[in-house]
């Protein structure tokens, strides 16, 4: 642990009333004095400021409660800028074009010089576009109340403190010397407050602490406590409620606590007595009781008005002189048409430190002399609050402040001792003590927490190797661990995961061919035997391969094969028709080469046939013939005709299909053969008939033969007609009949010779 201690002194301190706070300058040109505590007093004074939502207004009296300076925006324009007022309502010398605008919750704010009481600053944030409704810094003006004869002029303005997005946030509250100023505002999009001390030495910071939530919108009412021990700020669109605790002498900002989310509050206030927070949503207004110890549980509704429109919504809170709360409750964006006698005074908080319906909500109680009511009021603090008696810092000695800044940096996991306040986390950490003079010492510690690192690592070795780390040979797996200094000097750890990976062996069996040759390890191997190689595996590691090799032979044989005329003998992818001596190379059982030679034999069978008369006789060649007589007409086999001869027993075509000993088959031509009741059958007479069909003339060439009689004869066997050798023609040789009254159909010719025998020819007659 690392520790900061400084050592100072405690020193007694005086403090008086003020009056700052007692004249109210906002809104539409609205003035009320509350000098008179019992009956504050409503008037009108001249203020340039009427806008649509009556925010971002300012005012301040002097130590006797009369007015010296007001500030509102200039013009009817959100992007606009703000002009200064002095007691007699004119704008003071170079008091016009302040950087700011007027739609912000808090943008303006009067603190009195700590040790000048004719002096004041105004503090103000810029509003800037684009983009819409976010600011772009803090400025400050200073104003000297005894020029422009007692009216006041301001001598510095526009004066850049902090350059940032902030939100519409902007609240002060008494040093715990009672006398010096700290100054809040809040980073927009952040969790970040920006502090800066106010006392005689001028404006010390920022001093930047990121704590509690993020604020996205930044629009909402930021509010001390009375005592300035509690700090409260509400997020309209983000929705939500933070309470803090606050060390005056300090300035730290601690103890966060979510008062509730899904909550639209903008205005919010704390009672006299510093035991109640009110907070309005909308059309609601809430209690908490900072008592409780579950200060979330203890909300509770005060007041909602149900009779009027929920358009209204509850404004901003302050709490006045007399000890009362005021709010307003504006009705949106409307015109003054919307609002009537009643709703447009503000609503009071008649006794603000009971808790409970007892603290007399009076709404719309007090009148605002027909002038009507925004959502403003004017940015206000507690300027009576006095020294923190007790504290270490309740002393104001005549001697200059003094500011001490240290950067430091601890080891993540380490602490560093801030003064007694154990420190753990990266940020900026202040205290204000006293110096040996006895005045204030503002300490900034600017806390770095570095990272540790690690890393890890995965490394492998083979089998019987080892790995060195931290000095060590690691044979065995696991894992492994050393703490090293990295380069911001905090522990690195490295952890090391070592895997021992096996060697490898594999057996291979393979065969190759007589003749062939296997490739093993860069030798071409041709005998049978076990081989052996050393490899590296997929690990990087050795592997044992172990060859056992085998030669195959190759074979041969021969074959004798017959096959019939026309059929194919199949051999391997080779197919053979004709007779020969073939030599294939197919595949062995063992995939090696077998020679195959075949001795193919093709057995031809010839026949033919011969008739005379309705007789038909087969010849054919070959042994163990065998002969079956085929009807050509029908295609079918004629039962029980399997002798060499057939006798035909009507007329017709007919065929023989003939097998021999090998099994060879082979049909004849087929013959016609016409069956008669008469006469005998001529074979090997010939005679020629055309044209062969015909239609009409039919000629017969008679060749050698001496033709007696002509017949024509149809299918069944009919004769259609007979014609005698007068009937023809001069000519011995050539007959020419007239056929054409023949109905279309298979005819024969028979014609006859002189001796009696006679020949058959067939015609078509189409």
């Amino acid at each position: 642990m690392k520790s900061f201690f400084i050592l100072l002194f405690l020193f007694p301190l005086l403090s008086f009333a003020q009056k700052e706070d007692r004249v109210w300058v906002f809104q539409d040109s609205i003035c009320i004095d509350f000098n008179n505590l019992s009956a504050p007093v409503v008037s009108h004074i001249a203020l340039n400021s009427y806008n649509s939502n009556g925010e971002n207004n300012a005012s301040i009296a002097n130590d006797s409660g009369s007015l010296v300076f007001y500030t509102g925006p200039s013009v009817n324009v959100i992007i606009s800028s703000c002009e200064i007022r002095g007691a007699n309502s004119q704008v003071i010398p170079n008091g016009d074009s302040i950087v700011s605008g007027m739609s912000m919750t808090q943008g303006l704010l009067y603190i009195p010089f700590v040790s000048d009481s004719s002096k004041y600053y105004l503090f103000y944030i810029n509003l800037m576009s684009p983009p819409f409704l976010q600011t772009k810094g803090l400025y400050c003006a200073i104003i000297d109340k005894t020029l422009n004869g007692g009216f006041g002029s301001c001598v510095q303005k526009n004066q850049l403190i902090l350059l940032d997005t902030l939100c519409e946030k902007l609240t002060a509250i008494k040093h715990g010397n009672g006398s010096d100023w700290w100054l809040i505002t809040h980073k927009l999009h952040s969790n970040k407050f920006y502090k800066f001390l106010i006392s005689d030495q001028g404006i010390a910071g920022p001093f930047i602490q990121a704590i509690g939530p993020i604020s996205n919108w930044g629009v909402g009412q930021m509010k001390f406590s009375p005592d300035g021990s509690n700090l409260a700020f509400t997020d309209f669109i983000d929705s939500r409620i933070a309470l803090f605790d606050f060390n005056r002498c300090t300035g730290n900002i601690s103890n966060y606590k979510n008062l509730g989310n899904n909550i639209n509050g903008y205005g919010c206030s704390f009672s006299p007595n510093n035991k109640i927070l009110y907070v309005s949503s909308e059309s609601k207004l809430y209690q908490y009781n900072l008592d409780s110890a579950n200060i979330l549980s203890s909300r509770i509704l005060i007041w909602y008005d149900s009779l009027v429109s929920t358009d209204f919504q509850i404004g901003q809170h302050l709490l006045a002189p007399n000890g009362k709360i005021y709010l307003t409750r504006p009705y949106g964006y409307t015109p003054n048409n919307m609002y009537d006698s009643t709703n447009m005074n503000l609503t009071v908080i008649g006794n603000p430190d009971v808790y409970g319906l007892g603290c007399n909500v009076q709404p719309y109680s007090f009148y605002l002399g027909g002038m009507r009511c925004f959502y403003g009021l004017p940015n206000m603090v507690n300027y009576n609050l006095g020294p923190l008696i007790g504290s270490p810092c309740d002393t104001i000695l005549n001697c200059a402040s003094t500011q001490n800044n240290f950067i430091e940096s601890i080891c993540s996991g380490d602490v560093f001792d801030f003064n007694g306040t154990p420190l753990t986390i990266s940020g900026t950490y202040y205290d204000t003590l006293l110096n040996i003079g006895g005045c204030d010492s503002l300490i900034t510690l600017q806390l770095s927490v570095l990272n540790t690192t690690s890393s890890n690592t995965s490394a492998s070795i083979c089998s019987g190797d080892f790995y060195s780390f931290n000095g060590n040979q690691l044979t065995s797996t696991g894992n492994y661990f050393d703490t090293l200094v990295n380069v911001q000097g905090c522990d690195s750890l490295i952890t090391l995961q070592l895997s021992v990976l096996n060697t490898t062996s594999s057996n291979t069996n393979a065969s190759i061919c007589s003749g062939d040759s296997y490739s093993f390890n860069g030798i071409q191997l041709i005998s049978s035997g076990n081989y052996f190689d050393t490899l590296v595996n997929a690990q990087g590691c050795d592997s044992l391969i172990t060859l056992q090799l085998s030669v195959l032979n190759n074979s041969a044989f021969s074959s004798s094969q017959k096959i019939c005329a026309g059929d194919t003998l199949h051999i391997g992818n080779n197919a053979h028709s004709i007779a020969g001596v073939f030599i294939d190379t197919l595949l062995n059982a063992a995939g090696c080469d077998s020679i195959v030679t075949t001795i193919l034999t093709v057995d031809s069978v010839i026949v033919s046939v011969s008739s005379i008369a309705d007789t038909l006789t087969a010849t054919a060649s070959g042994v163990g013939i065998t002969y079956q007589w085929i009807n050509c007409d029908s295609s079918t086999t004629i039962i029980g005709a399997t002798n060499q001869d057939f006798v035909a027993t009507a007329t017709g075509n007919y065929a023989v299909m003939v097998t021999d000993g090998n099994n060879c088959s082979k049909q004849s031509e087929c013959v016609y053969v016409l069956v008669s009741g008469y006469g005998f059958v001529v074979s090997g007479y010939e005679f020629t008939i055309y044209p062969n069909p015909t239609d009409g003339l039919l000629t017969i060439d008679n060749g050698q033969l001496k033709i007696n009689e002509i017949e024509i004869i149809d299918v069944l066997g009919r004769r259609i007609e007979r014609l005698l050798r007068t009937d023809y023609s001069s000519r011995n040789d050539i007959f020419t009949i007239d056929v054409s009254a023949l109905t279309a159909g298979v005819y024969f010719v028979k014609v006859v010779m002189t001796d009696g025998s006679f020949a058959v020819k067939k015609f078509v007659k189409e």
